[in-house]
């Protein structure tokens, strides 16, 4: 009796123990329950936070995506003009080296005239001074030939009046 007792002592202790050992856990996994509880209320707002970033971020990326797009249309804008000024001053340079071609052949031509000029001028010269002279001969000559003329109207008026005499 004495150790049916003893038993039952040691299994109503045992099953105190495990009461409090299933109270303990009992405890223990409400305790967990709560906490996986909160964490998930964390979670679920760290992940609402990090999608609202996500989402910000998504709009930023999008809107600097599109100013990067207008900006590299603005410079296919400002390369394309670039280009067609560059082009323009090509061709302008081209026009200038024309224009300088033909100024150095006008500009000898020019000088080539002057030349001539500057000959025919000279020969000009030389036939005045001969025309000059020729004209100081004539009339010379001219003179003589009127003096001569004269000598000789003289001449025959004296012929003329020793024969008249």
């Amino acid at each position: 009796l004495a150790i049916s007792l003893l038993y039952s002592e040691i299994n109503s202790d045992r099953k105190i123990a495990n009461v409090k050992f299933s109270f303990h856990q009992l405890k223990f996994h409400w305790k967990i329950s709560s906490l996986q509880e909160s964490h998930k209320e964390q979670l679920e707002k760290v992940r609402d936070e990090r999608d609202e970033q996500m989402l910000e971020f998504a709009n930023k990326q999008k809107q600097w995506e599109k100013r990067l797009l207008q900006e590299k249309l603005k410079y296919q804008s400002v390369n394309r003009k670039y280009v067609q000024q560059e082009s323009v001053i090509l061709d302008l340079n081209k026009q200038l080296d024309e224009t300088r071609a033909l100024l150095i052949a006008a500009q000898n031509d020019f000088n080539t005239t002057c030349t001539k000029a500057n000959q025919l001028e000279e020969k000009l010269s030389e036939l005045n001074h001969t025309l000059t002279v020729a004209l100081e001969e004539k009339n010379e000559t001219t003179a003589a030939v009127v003096l001569s003329k004269q000598d000789l109207s003289k001449q025959a008026a004296q012929y003329e009046s020793m024969n008249s005499e």
